[in-house]
């Protein structure tokens, strides 16, 4: 992923999460800087078997460049707080810095 995009970031999941009344991505740098999108930000497409999130330009930004992790965190239909795999990734930096119009 490159920092100053917009990236959908899909995660595939081992639990159906149809009915799940809260889930989460959170994307982490090796800084421990996090940025998350929620099913309540509209940010989410949520299937039985994935999860894609979309993410801003700030929100990349925010973000520094070198290893990192996402994963996804959920209520699912039953009331049961779920938690998927940490999928480990790398951030790559951008010559342009700062939001593009």
């Amino acid at each position: 992923m490159y920092r100053g995009t917009t990236p959908t970031i899909t995660i595939e999941v081992d639990v159906d999460l149809t009915g799940a009344s809260y889930v989460v991505m959170t994307l982490e740098d090796f800084s421990k800087n996090e940025v998350s999108v929620d099913n309540k930000s509209g940010m989410l497409e949520i299937t039985p078997t994935s999860v894609s999130g979309k993410f801003t330009q700030a929100q990349t930004l925010s973000l520094v460049n070198g290893n990192a992790k996402a994963q996804i965190r959920a209520i699912d239909a039953s009331g049961n707080a779920i938690a998927s795999n940490v999928v480990k990734f790398k951030i790559e930096d951008v010559l342009k810095d700062g939001e593009i119009p």
